[in-house]
């Protein structure tokens, strides 16, 4: 079995249909994060260390 890891816009309807498609034929998901559940994770790694505010924070992990 093969593991492919995705990264994509939740809003495209197109890769979504896909994806819908993969999993209709088989595919499974192991694991789906969104960019607010991935930025938790950088930040508990250490990777973000001081943020002003909340804007401040979003600029550092979309960088």
């Amino acid at each position: 079995m093969t593991t492919l890891t995705l990264e994509y816009d939740s809003q495209n309807s197109i890769m979504q249909q896909l994806i819908d498609s993969l999993i209709e034929r088989g595919a499974r998901i192991i694991s789906k994060k969104t960019e607010f559940e991935q930025s938790i994770d950088e930040f508990e790694r250490g990777e973000i260390t001081h943020c002003d505010n909340f804007d401040d924070f979003l600029s550092k992990i979309r960088s």
